[in-house]
């Protein structure tokens, strides 16, 4: 071998013995294999060298490998490694080549020895691959255009793979044309999820919980680079059991030293600077990145850094819209704070401009406020959420608020009210008020001021001042002075304030709730919901469609509460922008709707689906009814602990409304701890609450309560009083629920009869609208009762109500339910309610489960056939189903078959 030739560039670099196996993109070079070139381009860090180095080793072709360096960056001397490369495969290969490269005059006229290369390969007697990698070292034109001559006159036996940081400036578009070309990028050569999760835990020695493995991936964009360094930071602490998000913090140093080797020194003065002043903004584009720069290159320049790999992420697919990596940017905006510190004001001063003039209020007010423009940020947040009317997330309003100086916004009425909403619907009312007063001080109103001779503005902030109060005292359950503050507001307001006349809906629909008048505050809610569409304010319209539909609930209308919250999921993803937060609303609506059917796991995906949302939106609201309803699921799963905990932030965020309590002392009996239901009971019976409003929801856990302490007449009789206000006032939900309890305090006293009749009452009402929890939340003596019912027969044998009717399907929900032994026990109980079935009906089960007729099975169990007649007809009856192919299919269900 030529001495000019340093051997260790031609080996397959050594792999570690824990790597990350990745079968798909080993599927895609296989494939790439039967094509003339594979190019694999991504940003440094991304396992390039690895993925290939895996591959190569298990590759049906032999592999020729040439690790190149920015001293390859001659022709000559590139085309020796190829030929060394190739050489170490097929044994003297390349003595035509090499006798051209010694008599070659210039160093551009390749030609002669191409065409013997070209020739040489055509000998050899397989086809093989050649890697090269590292390829964005090699500058030469000459080298590109010899590369491209090879590609051009393919010798069948080569299969090139080009590895490398850029994109390389062969004919890529007729390759990929011609279908000759497979390409992987940055998208594909990211860890996924499971990736991560195995290289964090075999490959780097750490135990992290799912979540923690899903905040490191989301972190570093799958970036191999910054995974390892994440978890170095991580085995740097004193445990594996810190933040997730302190282990990027702690390893952005790493991170950033990294880039500046490998990344940022390597790129010519006018690229680095481009990158760090682009560096301020989110998204990039040509117009954007030109304001920033005082330059006229700006798509020349983003196509340039797109090709380069240097962490670009396209957003489109027209190549006018992309964004830094996470990682990538925080790097770069250190970087430009410690070398141009004096130019950061100045940016975002710019990008402000750019985005008002773009329409993007939003974006102008990030960069207005980073700036410290705080004069004109303050008219921007005026203009965008006050003026025009446009909602913003609650949490974005907070920050944004909290970043100006409290003396102007103290000072502008207007930021004032617009401070106040954003506390209010975060849930801080004492701070709201305090906000309210700030407006009315600014107003050089006094809270019993006159409204005489107020002009149009000012009567107007006054109605909407009166607005937020009654929302306080909704959020408070004080319905008489939601009401007051509601009939205030609308005789101020103007007639087509129409935003502003949907909260007053909003809050007079919940004002009738408190006090029991379900078809005013339906009514309120529909004309609510019918403004916020109107006024295009879509805040108000999913609250309002929520609220209807748990209305609908509540009167045993299941299919209406659907077809609203559907109209309101429609609303949501109708909107041009995108789907916005509060669309979390809808989410717990629909999961509280799957829950009452019984469909629990796509329940959860709902709520949890919500209460992201709800975080992100800093709304209060939604995160209640996702966590209240979250924690019923929990509770059906299981897992007590969790429920509790999700009750008790719900009553963080809204300490003062009572169903939250009360369904908490629902769990505490559901567990059997009666004691600490009957404290709730004893406290919430003095309450004011209990003594002024009609809290059906409170008083029939009251009822419960009694049960659980076994004072059975007392439980009766304030059933019977519940139960003819429910009928009364159409709550056909709660009508079904005093049944059920009703049946269950009877059958508890021995009065089968009677239990049976409230049953069967129960069963009617909740048929036609698929209620399920209602029954199944009882446990095992509604399982029991339901057995009972589907047990009885008529004198001539047959059943009263058929097996597999309403009845026996919610029977299904309670064996679906038992969670199957882990201690070895018996598998003989199928599920509450359901009576056991005997090891000889187990075999018999076991054989009809084989195909066995009853001959077959009496033969293997020496039985004679009407024994086996007998228990065939046992199992029918306990299974609670007419044959065999039910028995057979019930039993899997249950898991009683091995």
């Amino acid at each position: 071998m030529d001495r000019q030739i340093l051997r260790a560039k031609l080996y397959v670099p050594r792999g570690r013995p824990d790597v990350v196996p990745r079968p798909r993109l080993h599927e895609r070079l296989d494939e790439g294999a039967r094509r003339e070139l594979t190019l694999v381009s991504a940003p440094a860090g991304f396992g390039k060298t690895t993925l290939l180095a895996v591959w190569s080793r298990r590759s049906e072709l032999p592999v020729a490998w040439v690790s190149l360096d920015e001293r390859d960056d001659d022709p000559v001397r590139f085309l020796l490694y190829l030929v060394a490369a190739i050489g170490t495969i097929y044994e003297d290969f390349g003595k035509a080549t090499r006798a051209f490269l010694r008599s070659l005059q210039s160093r551009e006229e390749l030609e002669p020895i191409l065409t013997a290369l070209s020739n040489e390969i055509l000998e050899v007697p397989r086809d093989f691959v050649l890697v090269l990698d590292d390829y964005h070292t090699i500058r030469s034109e000459t080298i590109h255009d010899a590369l491209a001559f090879l590609l051009d006159h393919s010798p069948p036996p080569l299969h090139l793979v080009v590895a490398g940081r850029t994109s390389p400036p062969l004919p890529l578009p007729q390759l990929r044309a011609r279908g000759r070309l497979t390409e992987l990028g940055a998208p594909d050569l990211r860890f996924t999820h499971e990736e991560a999760a195995d290289f964090l835990g075999r490959t780097m020695g750490l135990s992290l919980t799912a979540e923690r493995v899903a905040t490191l991936e989301k972190g570093t964009e799958g970036w191999i680079a910054g995974l390892q360094l994440a978890a170095h930071a991580l085995r740097g602490g004193k445990d594996d059991t810190s933040s997730p998000v302190e282990a990027l913090e702690g390893s952005a140093r790493h991170v950033f030293d990294y880039l500046a080797d490998e990344v940022l020194s390597r790129q010519p003065e006018d690229v680095r600077e481009f990158l760090l002043k682009t560096s301020v903004v989110e998204t990039l584009n040509a117009s954007l990145c030109e304001a920033l720069t005082d330059t006229t290159d700006g798509q020349k320049m983003l196509e340039k850094l797109n090709r380069d790999n240097l962490f670009l992420v396209p957003l489109d697919e027209g190549g006018r819209y992309y964004r830094y990596h996470h990682l990538f940017a925080a790097f770069l905006r250190e970087r430009l704070a410690r070398e141009h510190p004096d130019l950061i004001l100045e940016l975002h001063h710019r990008a402000g401009l750019w985005e008002e003039a773009d329409g993007c209020l939003s974006g102008a007010i990030e960069h207005a406020l980073a700036a410290e423009d705080f004069e004109r940020a303050a008219s921007l947040i005026e203009e965008e959420t006050g003026v025009r009317r446009t909602y913003v997330d609650a949490s974005l309003l907070l920050r944004w608020l909290g970043t100006l100086p409290d003396r102007l916004a103290r000072h502008r009425p207007q930021l004032s009210l617009l401070y106040a909403w954003a506390l209010v619907h975060s849930g801080g009312l004492e701070e709201a008020e305090r906000r309210l007063r700030d407006t009315e001080e600014g107003l050089g109103l006094d809270a019993g001021a006159s409204t005489a001779g107020l002009s149009d503005k000012e009567r107007t902030m006054l109605g909407e001042i009166c607005v937020i109060r009654a929302r306080m005292a909704a959020m408070r359950q004080d319905a008489p002075l939601t009401t007051e503050f509601c009939n205030l507001a609308l005789d101020l307001l103007p007639e087509d304030e129409l935003h502003l006349r949907g909260d007053v809906a909003l809050d007079l629909g919940h004002a009738s709730c408190s006090v029991g008048d379900i078809e005013a505050a339906s009514e309120a809610f529909a004309r609510a919901a019918a403004t916020g569409r109107d006024a295009d304010d879509l805040r108000t319209a999913l609250f309002a469609l929520r609220y209807q539909a748990s209305l609908e609930i509540s009167r045993g209308r299941l299919r209406v509460a659907e077809d609203l919250l559907l109209e309101g999921q429609r609303l949501a993803e109708s909107r041009p922008e995108g789907v916005p937060s509060v669309a979390g609303m809808i989410h717990t609506g629909i999961g509280e709707l799957l829950y009452e059917r019984g469909v629990l796991d796509k329940a959860r995906r709902h709520l949890e689906e919500g209460i992201e949302h709800g975080r992100r939106s800093g709304e209060a609201k939604i995160l209640v009814y996702g966590y209240v309803n979250l924690a019923r699921v929990l509770m059906a799963r299981g897992d007590a602990e969790g429920a509790h905990s999700l009750i008790r932030k719900a009553g963080r965020l809204t300490p003062r409304w009572p169903l939250i309590w009360a369904r908490q002392a629902r769990f505490y009996l559901a567990q059997g701890d009666v004691q600490s239901a009957t404290r709730w009971a004893r406290e919430y019976g003095a309450t004011q609450d209990y003594m002024s409003y009609p809290r059906h929801f409170e008083r029939i856990t009251m009822a419960r309560v009694l049960l659980g302490e076994g004072r059975t007449d007392e439980a009766l009789d304030f059933f019977d009083r519940l139960l003819e206000d429910a009928v009364s006032d159409g709550r056909t939900a709660h009508e079904i629920e005093l049944l059920i309890l009703r049946a269950l305090a009877l059958n508890g006293r021995g009065d089968t009869e009677g239990a049976l009749h409230s049953l069967k009452r129960a069963l009617a009402l909740a048929e036609p609208e698929g209620f399920v929890r209602l029954f199944v939340d009882e446990g095992p003596p509604m399982a029991a009762l339901l057995e009972r019912l589907i047990r009885e027969s008529h004198d001539d044998g047959t059943y009263a109500v058929a097996p597999d009717d309403y009845a026996g399907r919610l029977l299904e929900h309670f064996a679906l339910e038992a969670p199957p032994s882990s201690n070895g026990g018996s598998r003989r109980s199928p599920a509450p309610g359901l009576e056991p079935l005997s090891e000889r009906e187990i075999e018999v089960l076991e054989l009809v489960a084989a195909g066995l007729s009853n001959a077959e099975i009496a033969r293997e169990l020496y039985l004679s056939v009407g024994t086996v007649k007998a228990h065939v007809h046992h199992i029918f009856g306990k299974l609670l189903v007419r044959n065999r192919s039910q028995a057979v299919a019930r039993a899997r269900e249950l898991r009683l078959l091995g």
